[in-house]
Formats: C-alpha cells, sequence, structure tokens
C-alpha cells in the first residue's frame, strides 16, 4: 500500500512539473544567453526538419537609432523593452509566413488573444516570403508589462513545401534594466 501511495505522490509531481512554465508552440530548440533575454533556435516541422533559424537579440529599454518605424508606446516615460530579431530560411525552398498569433506567458488566459494576417506582416517585416537561404529582419520590436516580467509570444505559422509549422518568437519583459 505505501508503494502505490508513493507512486501515486510520484506521478502527480511529475504532472504538476510538467504543467509548470511556459508552454512553446511547435518544435523550437531554444539556446538563451546570459542575459536570459537574446537566443537563438532552430524551428523544425512535424516530421524534425530544420526550417528557420530564429535569432532575437536584446536592444535594450529604448529603441535602437535610426527608429525607422512608428512606435505606438510611449517608451521615455513607460517602461519597455526592445529587441531585434530575424528569421533566417534554412531550406532550399521559399517560406510563406502565414500569419502571427499573440499570446502572454502570463495575463489573457494565457491563450492566444489576437492574430494578424499577411497584411499586418508585409507591414512590419516588409515582406511574408522568405526566400531560400535568406531572411527578413524586424528592428526595435517592443513588448511592456504590467506585472514585473512577463513573455509576449509572437507565434508565426509558416509554410513550405505544403508542410506548416509554428515560429514561437519569445520577447522577454522585464523591469530590471
Amino acid at each position: 500500500m505505501r508503494k502505490i501511495l508513493r507512486y501515486t505522490v510520484a506521478i502527480i509531481f511529475l504532472i504538476a512539473l510538467t504543467g509548470c512554465g511556459d508552454k512553446l508552440a511547435g518544435d523550437i530548440k531554444v539556446e538563451w544567453e546570459a542575459d536570459k533575454r537574446s537566443y537563438k533556435a532552430v524551428v523544425k516541422d512535424d516530421d524534425g526538419t530544420a526550417r528557420v533559424q530564429l535569432v532575437c537579440q536584446y536592444v535594450g529599454k529604448a529603441p535602437e537609432e535610426p527608429v525607422d518605424t512608428v512606435i505606438r508606446r510611449n517608451w521615455q516615460t513607460q517602461d519597455t523593452d526592445f529587441y531585434h530579431y530575424k528569421l533566417v530560411n534554412l531550406t532550399d525552398k521559399p517560406i510563406e509566413l502565414m500569419n502571427v498569433s499573440f499570446r502572454l506567458k502570463e495575463g489573457k488566459g494565457e491563450k492566444i488573444y489576437d492574430t494578424k494576417g499577411q497584411t499586418a506582416i508585409d507591414s512590419d517585416w516588409g515582406a511574408h516570403i522568405i526566400p531560400p537561404g535568406e531572411s527578413l529582419s524586424r528592428r526595435n520590436s517592443w513588448v511592456y508589462g504590467i506585472r514585473e516580467e512577463n513573455v509576449l509570444h509572437k507565434i508565426y505559422t509558416a509554410k513550405t513545401e505544403g508542410v506548416a509549422f509554428k515560429i514561437d518568437t519569445q520577447l522577454v519583459y522585464n523591469q530590471q534594466k
């Protein structure tokens, strides 16, 4: 009877552990840098084929000059974190970004709260197609939070060769400098 109780407690503990933490969309392996904000990641499709390298670099509490897009937040008076990131096509076929969904690690029920299509992607990136072996870059992307820290997930649905996959871009907000 004690053995069964121990196994039951162990199973409940493991279930609780797997339920904790931030969920990632798709098959992505992230390697964080020491600042715990910048990272490199490789995104694979469901078959395990590497499709995209995601490179995300923390810029700081202010955008990097020159600012070539409108920033719809007063970052000078409201705490904001800025990032540059790029998506590198690792294949020999074009990759099409179909849409982008937004989810917070904490808040809004930890569920997708908005999705935008290719028109918005074109506006943000200048294109929604990543040519073979090339990349698309996004400068001064920003995130803020009402708590001390949070993570904004920008989850891109991409497609190549008839195969769809997710690219989960994580922008970490932290009140600390």
